[in-house]
């Protein structure tokens, strides 16, 4: 397992002359590909129940993502210090194929954000200063009433039983290639 996670830190890496440009949200060090859309993925009441770290719908986000190949991943939790590697490391611990996620989690938001709705503001941000115009927010944060690019889940619920197949459908929907 310890030769495992220190290869997927490895793998997931940014190289060092990114780190210190990322708070200025320089794009010369993003990973992303340019008019890829952009899945940006919340994880307490998401891929768990509430902040309870189970990451019990895990596998529906491998479900999600097989179903939308064209779709990568900014993590746009709390959890962002490190998120990158450990949730590939709970994928595999849970059983699912963490090869191909590995190229599909690009990167993480930046600098937390305060506010009524902070985590839109958080995503717009990043959306902006990486020049991303084709994504989806999975959260379940407030957001405003108007915004039409969130998949809002129940913090009980989750991505979990047929929001799974929601989901999917909602970003068909607005992000799969014509």
């Amino acid at each position: 397992m310890r030769l495992l996670k220190s290869f997927l830190d490895l793998l997931l890496a940014r190289p060092p002359h990114t780190r210190a440009l990322e708070p200025k949200y320089d794009t010369r060090g993003w990973p992303g590909v340019r008019g890829r859309p952009i899945l940006f993925c919340d994880w307490d009441g998401v891929l768990h129940h509430n902040q309870s770290g189970t990451f019990c719908w895990l596998p529906e986000l491998h479900t999600v993502l097989e179903a939308c190949p064209w779709l990568d991943v900014v993590l746009s939790t709390n959890w962002r210090t490190g998120s990158r590697s450990y949730l590939l490391q709970q994928l595999d611990m849970n059983g699912v194929d963490t090869a191909h996620l590995a190229e599909r989690v690009r990167d993480v938001t930046g600098p937390e954000l305060s506010g009524a709705y902070a985590r839109h503001d958080e995503v717009l941000a990043f959306a902006r200063s990486r020049g991303v115009e084709r994504f989806v927010a999975l959260d379940d944060a407030p957001f405003p009433e108007s915004c039409d690019w969130l998949f809002r889940t129940d913090p009980n619920e989750g991505i979990g039983g047929k929001r799974c197949g929601e989901l999917i459908a909602f970003l068909q929907q607005r992000l799969a290639p014509r």
